[in-house]
């Protein structure tokens, strides 16, 4: 017989009302190859696993299933290594294709396309396609789209993921890619970090050809559960600061700022969830005690950061120190965030020079007293500027670009997150 070349990785939890769309997205794919499906149910409360049992009695040749006693994701969160162990112990395929228990899959060529494209284009290590999302809390149903065509995508946009995420029930990868350091693990996801690592080992192309469904913010779906938990979100965002800063050594810092952007998104998500101040530092405390103090660095620069914006009797030693070092000392930016530093500096009766903007079209030429430039237009010698970034840095592969083409080297910013 033919070898399989495909193993269909699904993961399921209580998902009696999914389960079946999932199973007939597997069963109709028209390929010329032999593919497998292993079903892995962690230990669901309702009936999900009586349906795969079902099908596993229907299709005993093609459908495996895997049935926990005791819930690998609770116990093992957020560490999912356990995970890379079942694939490497029941996957036979050269191939591995994912598809959740909550989602499901349209087109009966999917897999026949994307394991064509693998075959044909050995230096590519991953293939998705685009696919539609239901959102089940709002009732819309539109295209994911988180690129425009087909396409090689870059590291860089599978980093910031500008339109949003790849979606996991269009991944196919090399088995042989599966193979992970630790720390790809320790997040509480794997869909994302699987794609960071793929692209590591090769390249990566995306089908614009919606070919699955992506269920969201239903009962069960780790979308619902974490955004109706601040604190789990909250932990979310920490462990993912955590797998960014070591990502960036893993490639030798070659993407840092983007993963610098990435880290600022989640710094700044978790400020913007809470602004009441007394809340916030309790929900910091018992997030900082939950974790047994592991990322106690990283939640005193987010309240930092939070002071930063939302004390204005805040000043942080270290932007003293920096104005103190130039002859010349200009605020980037002219907004909120602008004001809120030149408020600090006049308070302390520290002299700044003015303000520069890198937006052609901005009218300002004068602003809370002092003059406002164009970034190439600053009347002073480089070398003798300290630039002071006051921008919200979630785009802060933008900022340091617009910095490197003005030949501007010397320069901080307060409301950037730094472990220290």
């Amino acid at each position: 017989m033919q070898d399989i070349l495909v193993s269909i990785w699904c993961l399921t939890f209580n998902h009696e009302r999914y389960i079946r769309d999932a199973i007939e997205g597997f069963l109709v794919q028209e390929t010329n190859f032999r593919y497998e499906i292993i079903i892995h149910d962690d230990a669901s409360t309702d009936h999900t696993s009586d349906i795969i049992k079902e099908y596993e009695r229907k299709y005993p040749e093609i459908i495996y299933g895997i049935y926990q006693k005791e819930n690998q994701y609770s116990k093992n969160y957020p560490d999912g290594k356990w995970i890379q162990e079942l694939q490497s112990q029941y996957c036979k395929g050269k191939y591995i294709a994912f598809c959740e228990g909550d989602d499901f899959w349209i087109d009966i060529h999917k897999l026949q396309i994307q394991v064509e494209w693998l075959e044909k284009h050995p230096e590519f290590s991953m293939v998705a396609h685009n696919a539609i999302c239901w959102e089940y809390n709002n009732g819309i149903i539109k295209s994911m789209s988180p690129y425009k065509k087909s396409k090689e995508v870059s590291h860089e946009e599978i980093i910031m993921q500008y339109h949003g995420n790849i979606p996991t029930a269009s991944l196919v990868i090399r088995a042989d890619t599966i193979q992970m350091d630790d720390f790809f693990f320790g997040t509480g996801v794997g869909d994302w970090t699987q794609q960071l690592h793929c692209i590591m080992q090769g390249k990566i192309f995306y089908f614009d050809r919606i070919m699955s469904v992506y269920r969201a913010y239903h009962d069960n779906s780790w979308t619902k559960d974490i955004w109706n938990n601040p604190d789990k979100y909250f932990d979310h965002c920490l462990r993912m600061i955590e797998f960014f800063e070591k990502y960036n050594e893993y490639t030798n810092r070659e993407y840092k700022k983007y993963i610098v952007s990435r880290i600022q998104m989640y710094v700044y998500i978790v400020i913007d969830m809470n602004r009441r101040g007394l809340d916030f530092f309790e929900q910091c405390n018992r997030l900082d005690i939950n974790n047994k103090f592991k990322f106690h660095s990283y939640i005193g620069q987010i309240k930092r950061i939070f002071m930063q914006l939302n004390d204005e009797n805040y000043y942080d030693e270290n932007l003293e120190q920096f104005v103190k070092s130039y002859d010349h000392i200009i605020i980037f930016g002219a907004g909120d965030y602008a004001t809120k530093i030149a408020a600090k500096l006049n308070k302390k009766r520290i002299r700044f020079d003015g303000f520069a903007v890198s937006d052609g079209n901005c009218e300002k030429t004068q602003y809370m007293g002092k003059a406002v430039w164009r970034m190439n237009n600053i009347p002073f010698n480089k070398k003798s500027v300290g630039i002071i970034v006051a921008i919200k840095p979630v785009k802060w592969y933008q900022l340091i670009d617009i910095l490197e083409e003005n030949q501007f080297t010397e320069y901080t910013c307060p409301f950037l997150f730094k472990d220290e």
